[in-house]
């Protein structure tokens, strides 16, 4: 009988704790988690591309430090273009123009227009964490109605007069699958889907496969085209002295 009473005591218990909803703050950190990438060196490419036909492509060295990203964007020449410089500590966004040899401090109002010949906006590719620049609108994730066993949160933009909020999508284990942007009229306008796989990973001179993020892709629903961004390999044993993500010395630092 203790036996019986034990078993319906356990099954209760487990079926109770596997249903319990996690809260709206710990979705932003899973998202924080899946596109913050790690300390060190992570290379990637983006790419713009129009059905099977790739238009235009960059070649990425993503520089991390745990506040600070240093992005170089070299051409398929390997001829570096552009530079973004961000810190997660502050506002801050430099876009360093290679070519023209010019230094643009990105405003507030800059922060959303398209970088490049990308749908990653200024705030996109400089990587800042979801969590300080967005509320959640729900304090526990919404039901989708429209798609089975998936879950949403409403984001509310601090500082971003031209989002209304964004949409957060979750499978049911809360595995962040895409983004929903809104205009302020609370028209979708912009989506970005993620992909997970399997990437390099170098360290102590070995090359050895992870599971990780594997791919971003941003679509304006205004155009046919998607803007990709495929990441390539990680090394975590790269030094990263403070200098080098001195503003004032990027020029120097190809």
């Amino acid at each position: 009988m203790k036996k019986l009473i034990f078993l319906l005591f356990y099954l209760i218990s487990t079926n109770i704790i596997g249903n319990e909803k996690i809260g709206s703050q710990e979705l932003i950190k899973k998202l924080d988690e899946l596109v913050q990438f790690k300390e060190g060196m992570t290379t990637a490419k983006l790419i713009l591309s129009k059905g099977n036909y790739t238009k235009k492509i960059l070649y990425l060295k993503i520089f991390k430090t745990e506040s600070e990203i240093l992005v170089h964007f070299n051409d398929q020449n390997r001829i570096n273009v552009s530079k973004i410089y961000s810190n997660s500590l502050n506002q801050k966004i430099i876009h360093y123009r290679t070519l023209g040899n010019k230094f643009y401090q990105i405003e507030d109002d800059e922060r959303l227009e398209y970088f490049l010949f990308s749908f990653f906006s200024y705030y996109d590719i400089s990587f800042k964490p979801f969590e300080s620049n967005y509320v959640s609108e729900n304090q526990i994730p919404n039901i989708d109605s429209h798609e089975e066993n998936i879950f949403f949160v409403t984001l509310k933009p601090i500082s971003f007069p031209n989002y209304s909020k964004l949409e957060i999508k979750y499978n049911k284990d809360y595995e962040p699958l895409r983004i929903d942007y809104f205009d302020k009229k609370e028209l979708l306008f912009k989506t970005c889907r993620f992909m997970t796989g399997t990437i390099s990973k170098r360290k102590n001179g070995y090359l050895t496969k992870i599971d990780s993020l594997k791919k971003i892709e941003m679509q304006d629903l205004n155009k046919e085209e998607i803007s990709s961004l495929e990441i390539i390999e990680f090394e975590e044993e790269i030094k990263l002295e403070k200098v080098f993500f001195e503003w004032r010395n990027l020029k120097e630092l190809e």
